[in-house]
């Protein structure tokens, strides 16, 4: 082993490869980023994406998983406090070289004109007739009425009139004809005018009215994208807190207002944000998915849970007051993002607060007419009291039942006699092969995943014998079977 300059100018030892692979157990976790070596042993109960991550990764290179979960720089930061080394033959990748391809200025095409509609065509020639035949009217009118001076009437007076504001040298026909023109223009503008009000033609279906009025519900509104988004993905920012709830034990709702009663989050589906906080004299920092979207225009909803031995929950969360208290945030972070047409099925299997990702899922298929995906939702707690959102998701499930399925099981059937018509139990092979979609699929079915380690690696394995194919340590958007 030998030392080597740290960031700190403090000497910092070095390993090799095999040294850090001999760290490979939960209690004597090590891994390597960016050559970096790490011993994250006592950072496992904290980690926001759950302890199995880190412990599939001890012992090895983590780089990869560390990149493509979508860490930002404060993780680096909050990891500093385990570094216990560098990697010795260590070498920095060179930076991947960005090719800009130069397009010929000829094969730029140039703009289009601006189209018309047939009604427009339509009434530039009906005015360009009107036009043609009222020049040649006023000037047969000036002639008649100065050969006849009995066929004198208003059309000769208004020629006239017209006549008297040009030139004394000319006269005769030119003059009758320079007059006619003026006066055709008017003529033509008015009658253009009053025209296009019997030629326009309404386009589409709006032309005609609905004979027979629709059975369907009217599709929740789905509001228009806004150029007011709040969240920066590089900077924290501030928000006061203005209502917090106890939902449930240790479970609290908490909202905060955005800076507008306009402004939006601008949070894409399935991703989360971070919270940073400074809990005795050192960062610490989690990521929590908001249960709030950008239908819900000036707001920011978190449910969380608080853990008493919790630093970020324990220590912080759990004290803030509202109409006291601000949180700094940034984002959006992580690797989904729910677009339609993801999949056509997709199971979801969540654990307590494991609910907030699926939730926001649900909530985007649910509010878009336009979205046919069905969703099979598999919801774990450990009484009937700790299910979350249930008044929400069972109110999306009751408005839209052949897009959303719901099956909760509890560990124990709720006592004082109350009714329940769900599963009793922890969540096993039989429940999923009858609750979620089938495998094969291909793309058309996915499952996403949510909750406590047990609960996810328990998952993951049923869902294995069923014919998904299992996921690794870091989740891809591809990934079958996806986990938050």
């Amino acid at each position: 082993m030998a030392t080597t300059a740290g960031t700190d100018t403090q000497p910092q030892p070095t390993f090799t490869a095999a040294q850090v692979a001999e760290h490979n157990t939960r209690a004597n976790d090590w891994v390597i980023i960016h050559g970096q070596i790490y011993d994250v042993t006592k950072y496992i109960h904290d980690h926001p994406g759950g302890i199995e991550v880190l412990v599939e990764a001890a012992g090895q290179d983590a780089t990869e998983a560390f990149e493509n979960a979508g860490h930002s720089d404060d993780a680096l930061e909050i990891m500093a406090d385990f570094l216990v080394g560098n990697l010795e033959g260590y070498q920095k990748p060179a930076p991947k070289r960005v090719i800009h391809l130069a397009v010929p200025a000829e094969t730029v095409a140039a703009p289009l004109p601006p189209s018309r509609s047939p009604s427009d065509s339509s009434t530039t020639a009906a005015a360009l007739a009107i036009g043609s035949l009222a020049t040649l009217s006023a000037a047969a009118v000036y002639y008649a009425s100065n050969t006849h001076p009995s066929l004198s009437g208003p059309a000769s007076k208004v020629t006239k009139q017209v006549l008297s504001h040009l030139p004394q040298t000319v006269n005769g026909f030119p003059a009758g004809f320079l007059a006619a023109s003026a006066l055709s223009a008017g003529v033509s503008l008015l009658a253009a005018k009053q025209l296009s009000t019997f030629t326009q033609i309404d386009h589409g279906f709006d032309r005609f009215p609905m004979h027979k009025p629709s059975t369907k519900e009217p599709p929740l509104a789905v509001p228009a994208p806004s150029t007011i988004t709040w969240l920066n993905p590089r900077e924290f920012q501030s928000l006061p807190l203005i209502r917090k709830e106890e939902v449930a034990p240790s479970v609290f709702r908490l909202v905060f207002a955005l800076p507008t009663k306009d402004a939006v989050l601008g949070l894409p589906t399935g991703q989360h944000v971070a919270i940073r906080a400074v809990v005795d004299d050192k960062p610490v920092m989690r990521s929590y998915t908001p249960i709030s979207n950008d239908s819900d225009k000036g707001v920011l909803e978190f449910i969380i849970r608080c853990y008493p031995d919790g630093l970020l929950t324990g220590r912080y969360i759990s004290t803030l007051k509202a109409g006291v208290d601000s949180v700094h945030f940034r984002g959006p972070k992580g690797l989904m993002r729910y677009q339609r047409g993801l999949a056509k099925q997709i199971g979801m299997i969540a654990g307590g607060t494991g609910i907030t990702p699926m939730y926001q899922v649900i909530r985007a298929i649910c509010e878009d007419p336009n979205d046919e995906t069905r969703i099979s939702l598999v919801y774990a707690n450990r009484s009937d009291r700790d299910i979350l959102l249930r008044k929400e998701i069972e109110g999306f499930a009751s408005r839209f039942p052949k897009k959303l399925k719901v099956w909760y099981m509890l560990d124990k059937e709720p006592q004082g006699g109350r009714k329940w018509e769900y599963g009793v139990g922890h969540i096993n092979k039989d429940t999923l092969e009858k609750r979620m979609p089938k495998a094969g699929g291909g793309k058309e079915n996915k499952v996403f995943l949510c909750g406590p380690p047990g609960m996810v690696n328990a998952a993951k394995a049923m869902l294995g014998e069923l014919g998904w194919a299992t996921p690794g340590a870091s989740a891809k958007m591809e990934d079958q079977v996806f986990v938050f």
